[in-house]
């Protein structure tokens, strides 16, 4: 390209203009995480038709041990490999058997651990990105535990989630020998049974959000049991217990059955849920409770409610009086800080009325939407209502600060004028959910928008939290909270782990809503592992007795009393020291 300049000399520049695809294969390789996210939409990801998933090339895929590649052995599970790995030896050339054995007892060694927590069920060419918070953690805490390192801090956070009980012991053997090597284990924990194991217990409380913070108690597990002050010490000491559920009304026999014919590791499995009631799901990881109930009866429900066909693998569905399925998880809600309890409850619309009543706002023909932080009129210009701004850092990532304009307030600086009860637009979403019923609870569309969140133990939420921002727990509470303003009648409801990051004084007030959804006409079925959940449940389902192929079968059903004495039962056990402790309670 040649161009010539004012002062008339000639100049010559050579461009290379970069077409639409070449950009985005950049961006997608580049170090800028914006620009990563944006790239990501014009790509999609494809199986390599070469090596097939392998990622080897044929060469490497030539040699085999035992008649199996490389390939074949990575696809297996854990489980699987390491009664594979024994059985090497002996087809392998004998001047090869010292070094085979120790190779093999390396491996034995290494695998022992991940199978102890529960593992046992991934596969060894398992995708890092795909593995969840708990399974990443519990294979950190495995290899930091062979690396035999000694004088190092290690900092966990809730280890115990997604374990079954039968894992915790594992999990407790694997902190023992971080300790006995000269570490130290910071837990952040709520499963009594491992805290009990802990040298040092300090408890923080003693409620939650601004009702909290405080070092309530603290000292070892023996000296907190017995600490007036401590909320966890009852239930360590087994004079508290999570309250027994109340009985519920007949369901007249009314069943869901759904029989699965094959898929993953359930081969003709066939499962009965009682309507208006309450069933929980337990077993080892791997053992086939999620692919019973989120990869064949949901989408198998949803299909038939909507008069489509359920999926191949479902052999048979009846659902009964069934009219409605909602899956409860404990996801973020929203994708970023515009979702808020006031607008998710909606009791923001209510509030935009009262400022729009304000007779600052009549006088200047304001209505309801102008108090919207996502209009135009009344969200603060610089940071178009977040409240804070995101700086792009070269090669680094993304800074977030309050924005300087409004500082954190939301609102532009005319909307902030207008009040209500002396308080402006940012001033009420500054309230916690208790403290805004407290103040506007004489506005009944107010009140019954907001009461449902406090029943379910989020009242300590400020009304304008971003909503991402909530741990796993509170979503789902605040999901079911949503849910208990509109009808329960013929509703089944699924939740996945509720009991994820919840203190037994909040199981107890996720029991006390299942009580009040079944008495309202709704279905229940919940996956879980913890024994509060599993003790309330009207009827459990055990499955097992292994995880992956060892898996997929009903080893024991029936009242949780029914199922703590079958003999089948890989729950079993732990459910009947746990019933024991819980009469001993009450």
């Amino acid at each position: 390209m040649t161009f010539e300049t004012s002062s008339g000399r000639t100049v010559s520049l050579n461009v290379n203009y970069e077409n639409a695809v070449t950009a985005a294969e950049r961006a997608a390789r580049g170090e800028n995480e914006r620009s990563r996210r944006q790239a990501e939409r014009y790509l999609s990801t494809h199986i390599c038709s070469v090596c097939h998933g392998t990622r080897l090339n044929p060469q490497a895929l030539s040699s085999r041990l035992d008649g199996r590649s490389i390939a074949d052995i990575a696809a297996l599970d854990l489980d699987a490999f390491a009664a594979f790995a024994p059985s090497l030896p002996p087809t392998l050339p004998a001047e090869l058997e010292r070094m085979t054995n120790g190779l093999v007892g390396e491996l034995t060694a290494s695998l022992a651990p991940l199978i102890a927590l529960g593992l046992g069920y991934l596969s060894l060419d398992r995708e890092g990105a795909s593995l969840s918070t708990g399974e990443r953690q519990r294979i950190e805490l495995t290899s930091t535990g062979r690396s035999s390192t000694t004088g190092m801090l290690y900092v966990l956070d809730e280890p115990s989630v997604g374990l079954h009980p039968s894992n915790v012991a594992g999990l407790t053997a694997t902190i023992a020998a971080l300790v006995a090597n000269g570490n130290s284990v910071i837990l952040v924990e709520h499963d009594v049974s491992l805290i009990r194991t802990a040298d040092w217990i300090i408890e923080l409380g003693p409620g939650a959000g601004e009702h909290g913070g405080r070092i309530i108690a603290e000292g070892p597990p023996e000296q907190v049991e017995s600490d007036p002050h401590s909320v966890i010490g009852p239930f360590l000491s087994g004079r508290a217990a999570v309250s027994r559920r109340r009985a519920v009304a007949t369901n007249d026999g009314d069943e869901i059955v759904i029989a699965v014919s094959e898929l993953y590791n359930l081969r003709g499995v066939t499962a009965r849920f009682p309507v208006r009631g309450f069933s929980a799901l337990a077993g080892p990881s791997g053992a086939g409770k999620t692919a019973l109930i989120l990869d064949s009866l949901v989408p198998a429900a949803r299909a038939v409610l909507a008069g489509e066909p359920p999926p191949s693998h479902v052999h048979s569905l009846d659902l009964a009086s069934i009219r409605q399925v909602v899956g409860i998880d404990a996801t973020p809600i929203g994708q970023n800080a515009r979702s808020i309890p006031a607008t998710y409850s909606g009791a923001w619309d209510h509030f935009r009325r009262l400022f729009a009543d304000a007779s600052a706002a009549r006088q200047r023909r304001w209505g309801p939407g102008h108090f919207s932080f996502n209009t135009k009129a009344g969200q603060c210009p610089v940071c178009r209502g977040l409240g804070d701004i995101d700086l792009d850092v070269q090669y680094l990532p993304d800074v977030n600060v309050i924005c300087p304009t409004c500082h954190g307030a939301r609102f532009n600086e005319d909307t902030l004028t207008v009040q209500v009860d002396g308080l402006s637009a940012a001033e009420v979403l500054a309230l916690t959910i208790d403290g805004a019923v407290d103040r506007f609870g004489d506005r009944a569309p107010i009140e019954r928008a907001l009461r449902p969140i406090i029943d379910v133990g989020l009242g300590y939420l400020r009304l304008g939290e971003p909503t991402p921002a909530l741990s796993g727990g509170e979503a789902q509470r605040l999901r079911i909270g949503s849910r208990l303003r509109s009808s329960q009648r013929d509703v089944l409801y699924i939740f996945d782990e509720p009991s994820t990051g919840l203190h037994p004084l909040d199981i107890r007030a996720l029991i006390a809503v299942f009580d009040r959804l079944i008495a309202d006409g709704a279905t229940i079925i919940v996956i879980d592992h913890d024994l509060d959940i599993l003790a309330a449940a009207d009827q459990l389902i055990d499955m097992g007795p292994a995880g992956g192929p060892n898996g997929g079968h009903v080893v024991a059903h029936g009242t949780p009393s029914q199922v703590a004495a079958d003999p089948g039962s890989i729950t079993g056990p732990w459910l009947a020291d746990h019933l024991n402790v819980r009469a001993a309670a009450d």
